[in-house]
Order: structure tokens, then C-alpha cells, then sequence
């Protein structure tokens, strides 16, 4: 689903519609990555886990479409032939790349520092950044959420009003914040907060959310 005019100068997003690459986006934007945006969105082909590639109901769509339109976006959905994340990535990079004019693609993941996940790192995380690279996709990434810490992350969510509805839990652990919206607070609230097996920015898939509203908007769900 796009109206996305080809070779126009482009800041590409990949989308998800939850706080991550909602959060990546809003500071990209603040720091002058204001060119026209297009919002990429990779879909689920292959049953992989929620946090990396997306399954929407018909209010999850209307949610993210609205999203769009706020920023102004065009909104690409994708998806790949391929089951590894790397190929996936090159593959989706090099339609991008000769439709788009790209000039920045934004990415929500989340880490200590990029340089560190470049030597020897495993697992879906590393590969991402690696299959981001200019190499793969010809345009420089960025991460806007790189070196940022838990609190720095819960922080700026509730600092820019962004409303992440959380509508999954991986364990009856943290049912409690199932239906809540992320904040800081409501993580600390928990009883296994600094635990190893709870991530409070959820990154090992223990929750995902769903931006509901930014500001004084409220994006659609019905």
C-alpha cells in the first residue's frame, strides 16, 4: 500500500508501529533528518517472533496508516523471499534503492553501540546491523536509539507523549503490564525489573507494543 512518488529525495524509516521505530524517527526528525518520509514496514512471511517481523489485525493497520499520515509519510509494505534477516534486508534494500531516492535509512533497533555488535555478535540483533550496512544497502544507517540506556529510552518515549499500548506478553511474569502503556515507572513497578529475563524495553520479545497516540493525537484503531 503506497502512494510513494519514485526519486524523491527520501528519509526511509523501517516501521513497525510501536515505540522503537516510532522514538527512531521523532529524534531522527528532530536532528534534521526532515527530507520526505517513507515508512517501510516488513511483514511476516515465516512465522518469526513479533519483534522482528510484523503481524497486523484490520486495527493494528488503521493504527500504523494513521501514523503515516500524520508525518506526512507514504507507507510501503514488504516482504522477502528469503528466511535469513541478512538476505531479507539486501533484498528489500535493493528494491529500495533503485525506486527510492534514499537518503538516510532509519532503523529502531537498540544498542550498546553499533562497533561492539560489529565484531563476533550473534543471534537476529547482529544480524540486522550487519545487513544494514552501506555495503548492503548503499545508504548510511542510522541508529538514533545507539548507546542509549533503559531509562534514557523510557524517558524520552514519555518526554515526546509518545502512548505505546502494550497488547502482548511473552509470560504470565508480566501480564501485569499487559493493556498498560510503557513507561518508566510501570516497568520499575514489576517485580522481576532488573531480572535476566526481563528486558523493560522488551527487546528479547518479553512485550510488544502499539503507538495509540503522539501528542495530542490519537491514532485510529476501528
Amino acid at each position: 500500500i503506497s502512494s510513494a512518488r519514485q526519486k524523491e529525495p527520501r528519509v526511509v524509516c523501517m516501521w513497525s508501529g510501536g515505540k522503537d521505530s516510532f522514538l527512531s524517527y521523532v529524534l531522527a526528525k528532530d536532528a534534521g533528518h526532515d527530507a520526505k518520509p517513507l515508512f517501510v514496514t516488513k511483514l511476516n512471511m515465516f512465522g518469526h517472533r513479533k519483534n522482528y517481523d510484523v503481524n497486523f489485525s484490520f486495527a493494528d493497520l488503521r493504527c500504523i496508516l494513521d501514523q503515516s499520515r500524520h508525518f506526512g509519510a507514504d507507507h510501503l509494505f514488504v516482504f522477502s523471499k528469503h528466511k535469513c534477516i541478512v538476505q531479507q534486508y539486501e533484498d528489500i534494500s535493493t528494491y529500495l534503492r533503485e525506486k527510492y531516492d534514499m537518503e538516510t535509512m532509519i532503523y529502531g533497533d537498540i544498542f550498546p553501540s553499533i562497533e561492539e555488535w560489529k565484531k563476533g555478535k550473534t543471534g537476529c540483533g547482529a544480524c540486522t546491523v550487519r545487513a544494514s550496512t552501506k555495503q548492503n544497502t548503499g545508504v548510511e544507517p542510522l541508529f538514533p536509539l545507539e548507546g542509549l540506556s533503559i531509562e534514557d529510552i523510557l524517558e524520552l518515549i514519555e518526554q515526546h507523549g509518545i502512548r505505546a499500548f502494550i497488547f502482548g506478553v511473552s509470560s504470565e511474569k508480566i501480564t501485569p503490564i499487559l493493556g498498560e502503556f510503557v513507561s518508566l515507572e510501570l516497568m520499575k513497578d514489576q517485580l522481576i525489573y532488573g531480572s535476566k529475563d526481563f528486558d523493560p524495553l522488551g527487546e528479547n520479545g518479553n512485550y510488544q507494543t502499539l503507538v495509540t497516540g503522539y501528542g495530542d493525537m490519537d491514532f485510529k484503531k476501528s
